[in-house]
C-alpha cells in the first residue's frame, strides 16, 4: 500500500530550502523543476545541477523522492528526465498534461531512456480542464501511473475562477473545485492509485485553518496533501493517518468477525456488516504500512 499523506513541494533550484528538508519527515519529497524555476534555459540548467548534487546524498526520513519535471512540449523535459533517471528517484510528477496521448508519450519517453531497466513511477498533476475531461481515458491507458494530485492554482487559472486570487484579494471560495476533487478521487479509487489534495490558504501559518482543510480533504477521500510549508507536515501526517479511535473500532470489528467465523455456520449470527469489515481491514492495513519498520527510506538518488 502506497503511503503519501504528505507531499512536500520543494523548489529544485533553491539549495538552502533543499537542505532544510533533508531531515523533514514527509512521505514524499517533491522537488520542483517546473513552476518554481524561472522559465529560461539557463535557470533550468542551474536548478538541475543544484538538484543533481542534492540527490547524491540520501533523504533518510522520507518514504519517496519525487521530481516534478517540465511540460511535455518544453525543451527542458528531456534533460530533466535524463537527470532524474541518473539520480534514481522513486517517482516523477508529470504536470500540464491534457490528453491520454500526452501521458502515453511521457511514459514511452521514460522507458526509451531506460530500456530494459526499472523506471520511476509516475504521478499526474491534474490541473487542466482538458485532463479532467479525459481522466477516465488517461487512467485506462496509463501503465506507470500510481498516483495523482489536484493542481488547484493552475486549474483556477484555466477555468478563469476568481479563486486564482485567493490569499490576496480573491474570494475565500473553493467552489470552482467541486468537480475536480471528487472526480480525481473516484478515478484514483477505480485504479488503485493514491490521490492528494491541495488547498489555497489565506494564511499558510494558520495551522488551525490548515488542519481543518486537511480534515475536509480526508472526508472527501483524499490520501494526503501537497504541502507547501514544512510547518504543515505534522498535521498532514496525522490527519491522513487512521486515528487511535478509528483503529480501536477497526480492531473491535475484526475481533468480532473472527469470533463469528469460529462458530459453526449453521449457528452463526452475523453482526458485522460487509462495509464495516472492509473499512476495518483498510484502516488496519494503512496503519501497518505507516509503521517505521515499513518505511522505505529514500536512499535512492545517489
Amino acid at each position: 500500500m502506497k503511503i503519501r499523506r504528505s507531499m512536500l513541494l520543494v523548489p529544485a533550484g533553491d539549495e538552502r530550502k533543499i537542505e532544510k528538508t533533508r531531515d523533514a519527515v514527509a512521505d514524499v519529497l517533491m522537488f520542483d523543476l517546473q513552476d518554481s524555476v524561472p522559465f529560461d534555459s539557463a535557470a533550468k540548467a542551474r536548478a538541475r545541477a543544484t538538484l543533481r548534487d542534492a540527490l547524491s546524498r540520501p533523504f533518510k526520513n522520507s518514504r519517496e523522492v519525487n521530481v516534478r519535471v517540465n511540460a511535455i512540449d518544453s525543451p527542458w523535459l528531456l534533460p530533466d528526465l535524463e537527470m532524474v533517471l541518473e539520480a534514481g528517484v522513486d517517482s516523477v510528477t508529470f504536470a500540464e498534461l491534457r490528453t491520454p496521448g500526452d501521458v502515453i508519450h511521457f511514459e514511452r519517453l521514460l522507458c526509451s531512456l531506460r530500456p530494459g531497466r526499472r523506471v520511476p513511477e509516475v504521478l499526474l498533476d491534474i490541473e487542466t480542464p482538458s485532463a479532467l475531461c479525459e481522466l477516465e481515458n488517461i487512467a485506462r491507458q496509463a501503465t506507470l501511473v500510481t498516483g495523482m494530485m489536484v493542481g488547484v492554482n493552475d486549474y483556477a487559472l484555466e477555468v478563469h475562477s476568481s479563486g486564482a486570487l485567493f490569499g490576496q484579494q480573491g474570494e475565500p471560495s473553493q467552489d470552482h473545485l467541486t468537480w475536480i476533487r471528487p472526480k480525481t478521487v473516484a478515478v484514483a479509487r477505480a485504479h488503485g492509485w493514491t490521490v492528494a489534495d491541495a488547498v489555497m490558504l489565506r494564511d499558510p501559518k494558520d495551522l488551525e485553518q490548515g488542519r481543518a482543510a486537511m480534515q475536509q480533504s480526508r472526508r472527501m477521500g483524499f490520501d494526503g496533501w501537497v504541502v507547501l510549508y514544512p510547518l504543515q507536515l505534522p498535521a498532514s501526517n496525522e490527519v491522513f493517518a487512521p486515528s487511535q479511535s478509528e483503529l480501536a473500532w477497526a480492531e473491535e470489528v475484526l475481533a468480532r468477525y473472527l469470533r463469528e467465523q469460529a462458530v459453526a455456520q449453521t449457528e452463526r449470527k452475523a453482526t458485522v456488516a460487509r462495509q464495516h469489515l472492509q473499512l476495518a481491514r483498510y484502516l488496519t492495513e494503512r496503519a501497518r504500512a505507516m509503521r517505521p519498520d515499513a518505511t522505505t527510506s529514500s536512499t535512492h538518488a545517489r
